[in-house]
């Protein structure tokens, strides 16, 4: 997925601005005349104005992408489940390796490009001899259990490059592999049969990315079952993304460019004035109709603009009311699991004492408070949990076992849809509180939202003595 910030964005844009009016040919007599910079003019205007246009949606269709993403749980291999997302973290194993053909690596996937430099009169450019790519199967593994990844038609291994396995058919975007650069166009001497060749051979240089085995890390896609092995791989919902990264640091670089959602306006009016100024110069309008246009048209920016701005407010709004409503299901899936484990603990007649002492404290978890949540909730076990160890032939029972395993991945993703939602609120409410926002939320009627976190009695695990 392309990175889009707000400072490459302007970058870009007045690079091709300054294309536009300052390059010319060395010949060229009247490229400066007065005529000539006012149909440079129109065109830096319409440039400006398309691409504008064109690094916001490019940021707002990552931005979604990422989002849906980072409302993930992160979840164990033994969890996932075919035709549901999947984000968690593990090691890269593979049966066996290949080897790179540049650098003699170990990997379970390469992509090396070698190129020349063709000269001309103009200088000279750098031509690609040779692009492959190879990969071998590999699972991503846990301490619970392991996965095969299907990378076939992924996107994009950060070699900015051409990715040769790539296929025609049709098939998601978006998808990626964070690989190590081994060789990043390293320049090399190739070896000709005798010495006047060799003295006017043409200057080469190589590029390799690999993915080493064991490599840490954090991967997110669909799940699919193939002859009875669940799969990984790329979907038109979700891409397939193997980072090395954690998953807030990958989500975090694609929020580096919230803000060119609203320069987008005032870059947009910006472009509209130099187009407007140039066609005056070749049709001399009346100043007055031209002030109309442009005040009219500023109105207009202007009330888009607001509408812009109240979107965001809404779309950030209703991210954290998902997300407090992902936490409801997780409770609700918690409320039903404890009595089937409190039925199999009954069995064992002298424990009936505790676990009713247990099942009013564990039942009685849905408490909340208007505080920032401590690292303290993050992945936090009910006080059955704590009890049931004292007694390890209960886990001889398979249901049970089943149940508890249930009963701590529910635990785990309540914490995760926590901290998620704060995160939401977090981003609402410093967004209402900044300008323009905060003018058009007292406008409007909204206030801050408030954080949720555990309260004194559920962060506490009581000590129950047998």
């Amino acid at each position: 997925m392309k990175r889009v910030t707000t400072k490459s964005a302007l970058a870009a844009l007045l690079a091709i601005i300054a294309i536009i009016m300052l390059i010319s040919s060395e010949d060229c007599d009247d490229c400066y005349t007065p005529n000539a910079m006012a149909a440079r003019s129109i065109v830096a205007g319409f440039a400006l104005m398309i691409g504008i246009f064109y690094f916001t949606k490019k940021y707002l269709g990552a931005e979604n992408l990422v989002f849906d993403l980072e409302s993930l749980p992160i979840i164990h291999t033994d969890e996932a489940t075919p035709g549901v997302p999947f984000c968690g973290y593990g090691d890269i194993q593979a049966e066996k390796t290949i080897i790179s053909p540049y650098t003699q690596t170990p990997c379970v996937y390469y992509h090396s490009i070698q190129e020349y430099y063709q000269r001309s009169d103009n200088g000279g450019h750098w031509v690609i001899e040779q692009n492959i790519a190879d990969f071998t199967p590999f699972k991503i593994k846990d301490e619970k259990g392991s996965i095969w990844v299907d990378i076939s038609n992924f996107d994009d291994d950060f070699s900015n490059y051409k990715n040769p396995l790539k296929t025609h058919v049709p098939n998601p975007d978006n998808s990626e592999i964070d690989c190590i650069a081994l060789l990043k166009q390293s320049h090399y001497a190739k070896l000709e049969d005798n010495a006047f060749k060799q003295a006017f051979s043409r200057a080469r240089r190589r590029t390799e990315y690999v993915l080493l085995p064991g490599s840490k890390v954090f991967t997110c896609g669909m799940i699919s079952k193939r002859d009875n092995d669940l799969y990984l791989h790329e979907d038109k919902k979700l891409p397939l993304i193997i980072s090395t990264k954690t998953q807030e640091k990958f989500v975090q670089e694609f929020y580096q460019g919230g803000n060119l959602v609203y320069w987008s306006y005032l870059i947009f009016f910006f472009g509209l004035i130099i187009i407007t100024a140039g066609f005056n110069h070749f049709f001399n309008f009346p100043l007055g109709a031209m002030g109309s246009f442009l005040f009219l048209t500023g109105v207009l920016v202007f009330c888009a603009m607001l509408f812009s701005l109240y979107n965001r407010m809404v779309a950030l709004k209703n991210r954290a009311i998902n997300a407090l409503s992902n936490i409801d299901i997780e409770l609700k899936r918690r409320f039903d699991l404890i009595p089937q484990l409190i039925t199999i603990v009954k069995s064992y007649s002298k424990y009936e004492q505790e676990t009713q002492l247990i099942i009013t404290q564990a039942r009685a978890q849905k408490q909340f408070t208007n505080s920032f949540p401590s690292e303290q909730e993050k992945a936090q076990i009910p006080a059955l949990v704590a009890v049931i160890e004292k007694y390890p032939e209960l886990k001889a029972v398979q249901t049970f076992d089943k149940l508890m395993a249930e009963l701590v991945d529910t635990e785990e993703r309540i914490a995760y849809s926590r901290a998620f939602y704060n995160k939401s609120v977090l981003k609402f409410n410093t967004l209402i509180q900044q300008f323009p926002f905060v003018i058009v939320a007292s406008f409007i009627g909204f206030k801050t939202m408030p954080f949720l976190t555990i309260s004194h009695q559920e962060s506490q695990v009581p000590n129950i003595n047998i």
